[in-house]
């Protein structure tokens, strides 16, 4: 996705993430949360919690959900 768009969801070390998350290690070092292996995005166009423009944009983004 293109980073216009989104960024990614990140974590720190040592942050505990929901049961069916977990974290990896990107290029730059830096953690971010994947839920199923699938890398989580924080979509720049929502503005308030509940804002859901990311959800199914391009036939491929969905929220993710519990």
């Amino acid at each position: 996705m293109c980073a216009r768009n989104s960024t990614p969801l990140l974590a720190e070390v040592g942050m505990a993430v929901p049961g069916g998350n977990a974290t990896a290690q990107r290029k730059d070092g830096s953690l971010q949360v994947s839920y199923m292996g699938k890398p989580l995005y924080l979509r720049m166009m929502d503005e308030a919690p509940g804002d859901r423009t990311g959800d199914g944009f391009n036939v491929f983004w969905h929220i993710g959900r519990p």
